[in-house]
């Protein structure tokens, strides 16, 4: 009998050294359950894994999932550590620390309290706090609960402060790998605005940080708060925050006024804003710049000048137009125009530049003028830069002496494209340079330069069919022929080229039409207009993935990374009498969607071209979209 009780006797020990052995530390518990957190499905069962009491109501384990769920957003994809830890007999509380490498703003330390259950650690269900916990018996018990919650928030903020100054240190050696500390140093305050400014509009993130305080030895105390400020440039749903709006590259910007003291240097900008919902307004913000006590630059918002209005939205400054323009062409001088064709050429480049600015340096307007000339000079520039439309302009001289010239200005736009807009240009002498006219008072002006006045004639649209001079006309004789691989290789990359350059007159040399006739130069400019709108866009990127040839049509696959979509355009060319051309009538899209329009382009070019190139081309077309079709089953995402 006493042989039986102490075999039990031993076996009940090693039963309960081996249970202790391959008890779960706190930490380990910690850690796995929040790995669990990223990847777990809320609502089914999550509760039961945690150390919750069993009479917890529905209410509650909806409130305490709710609380999981915003974590698991927080550490989605996050690498966790495990910080500090306190365990006080079977309570333990344990800091989880989320680190972002790129920076300190979306680092987190999570304190988790746990109790030791029949040997098991368990996570409390609800983070830096043992409420609704099982085993909360005694009175000593709960007391050390008490002192562990009391624990976990002091040190909660203790160790994120040592986390933030961890991030610093590192996204400060980021920086100093990208912009040196010496470069910095070197520019004066002015410099240092401009360097600032362009950072944010180029989103170069890491120089734009390393002027807000990212070289000083310890970071400002709103240095959170800065690293938001420019993460946020890049983000589609911040369109409208006023630092954005400064550094788009249509906004036109000037220093308005600069003072300095005590070291303390204090910028104005104005911003003429083209797009968003501060279209058509000059509003002027401050900039404090000073250098750290390492010699750095830091740039300081003044942000005073931004309130908010009854309905909450933000309201700005105004500038005035006129101090604005005088701004503007005193620190831009206008270029040495000296001939009517320089000048010409400069005006219809203006047309499409990103920012009104150089159509302002060819007016120079001034004086009682200048706010109508502005006026003008916003409506033109505007309708050049439709996010729908594609415009372009034909410019044919009428008359002209040692002092003024003018031409008629024929005005192609895409959603109308046989109906054609004609304005008159007029340019004029002075000192030695030829200026633009925005408003010009035509009478009063040709008579002043003995000019006579223009004919209907001479101001009536040229015809559509005129637009097309440049363009091949596909001769149908039965000597249709593809071009070689490296040639129609050549041919594309030039046509994407030119087409990120946004103008479409110019590409018109580029093209063959199918046939001779307003309903074929009409779809031409359908389909080169969405590919120019495509192009518009900077983020869009292309490039050609495979070049294939036929009997008498040649083939290029050209990749459009869109976002986060990707499709393939399929490219139609033919080698002509004045080398290779592409043909935008043939609209081909490897995509299921475009089945129907698909077949359309083909018949199109079947019923123009004979039945052998329709065969030929539709050859091509399913041998190529195969062949992509194969690469995104091998493809392994």
């Amino acid at each position: 009998m006493n042989f039986l009780r102490v075999k039990l006797l031993s076996a009940l020990i090693i039963f309960n050294l081996s249970a202790h052995a391959a008890a779960t530390s706190p930490s380990d518990a910690a850690l796995g359950f929040l790995e669990k957190v990223k990847i777990h499905n809320f609502g089914q069962n999550f509760l039961e894994g945690t150390a919750m009491l069993p009479t917890t109501n529905v209410e509650k384990k909806q409130a305490i999932d709710f609380i999981w769920q915003n974590v698991a957003s927080q550490i989605k994809d996050a690498k966790l550590t495990i910080g500090s830890v306190n365990t006080d007999g079977n309570l333990a509380a344990v800091m989880i620390l989320k680190i972002d490498p790129s920076a300190s703003t979306t680092d987190r330390v999570l304190p988790l309290g746990l109790i030791r259950i029949a040997d098991e650690w368990l996570v409390a269900p609800v983070p830096a706090s043992f409420e609704n916990t099982r085993a909360m018996f005694s009175n000593q018990t709960r007391e050390n609960a008490r002192l562990l919650e009391n624990w976990m928030l002091t040190k909660q903020m203790d160790e994120l402060k040592n986390l933030q100054q961890a991030s610093f240190r590192i996204i400060r050696e980021q920086i100093n790998a990208h912009v040196t500390h010496d470069s910095v140093i070197q520019l004066n305050a002015r410099e240092a605005l401009e360097v600032f400014l362009n950072a944010c509009a180029t989103g170069d993130r890491l120089t734009a940080l390393a002027l807000l305080g990212g070289h000083a030895d310890e970071p400002p105390n709103n240095w959170l708060e800065r690293i938001r400020i420019i993460d946020s440039l890049k983000l589609p749903n911040t369109p409208n925050h006023w630092l954005h709006q400064i550094t788009l590259p249509q906004t036109l910007r000037v220093i308005s006024y600069e003072s300095s003291k005590n070291d303390v240097h204090t910028f104005g900008i104005a911003a003429l804003i083209t797009s968003g919902e501060l279209a058509d307004s000059i509003i002027e913000f401050d900039f404090i710049i000073q250098r750290t006590p390492n010699l750095s630059w830091q740039i300081d918002f003044n942000t005073q000048s931004i309130r908010s209005s009854e309905n909450g939205s933000k309201v700005f400054n105004n500038f005035p137009t006129s101090e604005f323009v005088r701004i503007y062409l005193r620190q831009n001088l206008a270029d040495h125009l000296p001939t009517t064709e320089m000048a010409c050429h400069e005006w219809q480049q203006a047309l499409f530049a990103p920012t009104p600015g150089p159509l302002l340096k060819l007016a120079q307007p001034k004086g009682t003028t200048l706010q109508a000339d502005f006026s003008s000079i916003m409506d033109l520039w505007k309708s050049f830069h439709d996010a729908t439309i594609i415009r372009d302009v034909v410019i044919k001289p009428i008359a002209s002496n040692d002092s003024l010239w003018l031409a008629a200005v024929h005005i192609f736009s895409s959603d109308q494209p046989s109906r054609i807009k004609t304005r008159s240009l007029y340019l004029q002498r002075e000192e030695n340079r030829w200026l633009w006219i925005p408003n010009p008072n035509t009478s009063a002006l040709l008579t002043s330069h003995n000019l006579p006045t223009p004919s209907p004639k001479e101001l009536s649209p040229i015809s559509f069919k005129e637009i097309f001079q440049n363009s091949t006309i596909i001769q149908h004789n039965g000597k249709i022929k593809p071009p070689s691989d490296d040639l129609a290789s050549e041919a594309t990359h030039q046509w994407l080229d030119a087409m990120r350059g946004g103008r479409l007159l110019p590409m018109l040399s580029s093209t063959a039409q199918l046939s001779d006739s307003d309903s074929s130069r009409n779809t031409l400019i359908r389909n080169l207009s969405y590919d120019l709108l495509l192009a518009k866009n900077p983020d869009n990127k292309t490039r050609v993935t495979q070049i294939s040839h036929g009997k008498f049509l040649s083939i290029a696959a050209v990749e459009i990374q869109q976002a986060d979509t990707m499709t393939h355009q399929i490219v139609a060319l033919i080698e002509t009498a004045h080398g290779v051309k592409i043909i935008p009538e043939i609209s081909l899209f490897a995509s299921k969607r475009r089945q129907f329009l698909n077949q359309n382009s083909i018949n199109l070019a079947e019923r123009a071209l004979g039945q052998e190139v329709g065969d030929d081309l539709r050859h091509l077309f399913d041998a190529q979209k195969q062949n992509l079709d194969n690469q995104q089953e091998k493809s392994p995402n």
